[in-house]
């Protein structure tokens, strides 16, 4: 590289120098010089640490969520209370399948003597007690 196209590179020791010839400000020396001219002062730190502070003052409500975010909670929330829904619904089925099983595993009524009327208190279905009382009614005759 040539002395002029390495003069032209933009670094982080020239761009005081840069800036200042763009510019048209005062003409500055050296790198050196401008450091030198650069007050001993810390710049701005205060400033740089405040809306952090201000950030982490603030509730968690007022700070700013991701929307995306918050819409995909809000849709997690939602599939699990109808998941939750769904599976009381089905326990519910569940146990109510579970009882008419029992009831129709139960034994059957033994028969009866034909010359005792059958009575509804003997019978849990009520198309059984019927058939029977046909049954009887008939042979009664």
């Amino acid at each position: 590289m040539s002395e002029k196209e390495a003069g032209s590179v933009l670094t982080s020791e020239n761009a005081a120098d840069f800036y200042a010839q763009r510019l048209g400000l005062a003409d500055r020396e050296s790198p050196e010089a401008a450091v030198e001219e650069t007050p001993d002062e810390p710049v701005d730190k205060a400033d740089q640490s405040e809306p952090e502070a201000e950030e982490e003052a603030k509730p968690a409500d007022e700070k700013k969520q991701n929307p995306k975010l918050e819409r995909r909670f809000s849709d997690l929330t939602k599939q699990r209370e109808e998941a939750r829904k769904e599976a009381q619904q089905e326990r519910q089925r569940r146990e109510e399948l579970e009882a008419r099983i029992a009831a129709l595993e139960k034994p059957a009524p033994q028969a009866r003597d034909v010359d005792e009327e059958p009575q509804p208190s003997q019978f849990q279905d009520a198309f059984e007690y019927a058939k029977l009382l046909l049954s009887f009614r008939l042979k009664e005759r």
